[in-house]
């Protein structure tokens, strides 16, 4: 069994605060319980000795040099009730409320008294030991028991601290795992101290490292195919030109152009997500906005100038931005659409967001729409254009960026595209 296992340390620590409940309740016998009990039986038997002489002497009505004479004479305290009047023969002697009380648990508990209690002529006797086995009086002293109980719930609390900073990184994995469902690949999870949570990280972290190479093959793939199909595209193209011009070549012409654009846009996507191309310098936000308002005259931007500048590729940054809009103009199909642009500084990030009111996407298509071919339209209709490649584009130049693209979206109600991006980088 290995030191470093969540086996051991959980074991570990169950052991120890068993032992220490055990050790703790020994204790309490040994040095609370036993040695009270012992001293308070031998008190019990020394005052039922004397309990039938002090009842032959003692004179009623009470008389309060007579019931000290009587205590101090047979080494005993004596508190005398009648009615609501009471007589004690010490100072220091527990009060009647406190000696009914321990008379109550002790017929509840069935526990021997401390005291020897008698009833003569319509008179309440109390018969106390002259040294109570008690450093305090009974309404004064804690109970051992109420000790032990805060010293177990202590030993409790600490084996429950220990346990969560054991199972602590079950925390760490949950979150891992939450971060890169939202496809956060970059996560790591740092090594951990416990081997099952470490082997449990390793994989994780191993499992990471797989499918980004996978991605980053099918992104290689895609981009070999591309260099592969121009030369093909290219020679196509020429026997056309010495072909007669009819129907036929018009259309071949036109299926090559539309192949020859997708390959171009495949490669110029790749070549835009390449973050050592990027070409930054500081632009203003309000001229970004306003080159865009020319643009698109519809489009919503904000009334109150941000007076912000940051450290972008205007050029790539202006394609995203471009993108967003048009895409969402162009499948918006209410009878007033509504497309706007707002940006805010977050701490060390810069957010813009694109909205608008169009049909939104669905819950499984916000899972694919930044993947490449893909189309919100799945019968392909020509009529709107593009080839699924746009999101894919955007989210290419903003991971370029170090930033982040997300898309929040509700049916018939509209989106919200937003883009961080970090500053001073």
């Amino acid at each position: 069994m290995k030191r470093n296992s969540l086996f051991f340390k959980i074991f570990f620590t169950l052991s120890i605060t068993s032992v220490l409940i055990l050790v703790g309740a020994f204790s309490f016998i040994k040095f609370f319980y036993l040695p009270e009990h012992l001293e308070m039986q031998k008190k019990v038997q020394e005052i039922n000795i004397v309990a039938p002489l002090i009842e032959k002497e003692m004179i009623f009505p009470i008389n309060q040099e007579k019931l000290e004479a009587v205590a101090n004479k047979y080494n005993v305290r004596i508190r005398v009730q009648k009615n609501k009047t009471t007589w004690s023969s010490h100072f220091k002697i527990p009060d009647m409320y406190h000696l009914k009380r321990a008379l109550r648990r002790a017929k509840r508990d069935n526990t021997p008294l401390f005291f020897k209690e008698m009833k003569i002529k319509g008179h309440r006797l109390f018969i106390l030991p002259q040294d109570l086995p008690f450093k305090k009086p009974i309404h004064l002293r804690k109970s051992p028991l109420f000790i032990f109980s805060i010293f177990t719930i202590t030993i409790l609390a600490m084996s429950f601290l220990v346990l969560r900073k054991i199972l602590g990184p079950i925390a760490i994995l949950s979150n891992a795992v939450e971060r890169v469902s939202k496809g956060d690949l970059q996560h790591k999870i740092d090594p951990l101290d416990i081997d099952e949570f470490n082997y449990l990280a390793n994989a994780f972290n191993n499992m990471l490292d797989t499918i980004h190479g996978m991605i980053e093959a099918r992104n290689q793939l895609l981009t070999d195919v591309a260099h592969e199909l121009r030369t093909p595209l290219t020679r196509m193209k020429l026997t056309l030109e010495f072909m007669e011009d009819t129907q036929e070549k018009e259309s071949l012409n036109e299926e090559i152009e539309e192949l020859k654009y997708i390959i171009d846009t495949i490669l110029e996507t790749e070549r835009l997500s390449n973050s050592d191309l990027l070409k930054k310098e500081s632009i203003s936000l309000d001229q970004l906005f306003s080159d865009l308002k020319e643009k698109f005259s519809n489009l919503e931007i904000p009334s109150k100038s941000t007076d912000t500048k940051v450290n972008l590729d205007k050029e790539k940054i202006t394609l995203v931005l471009k993108n967003l809009i048009e895409n969402a103009y162009k499948y918006n199909q209410s009878t007033g659409p509504v497309v706007g642009i707002e940006a805010s500084i977050k701490k060390s990030s810069l957010e813009i967001i694109v909205y608008d009111n169009g049909q939104g996407f669905e819950e499984e298509q916000l899972e694919r729409v930044f993947e490449p071919f893909y189309r919100i339209d799945k019968s392909r209709n020509k009529k709107i254009e593009g080839y699924g490649f746009g999101l894919y584009m955007c989210k290419k130049i903003v991971k370029a960026h170090k930033g982040k693209i997300k898309i929040e979206s509700e049916i018939h109600v509209g989106s919200k595209i937003k883009i961080s991006l970090p500053l001073g980088g």
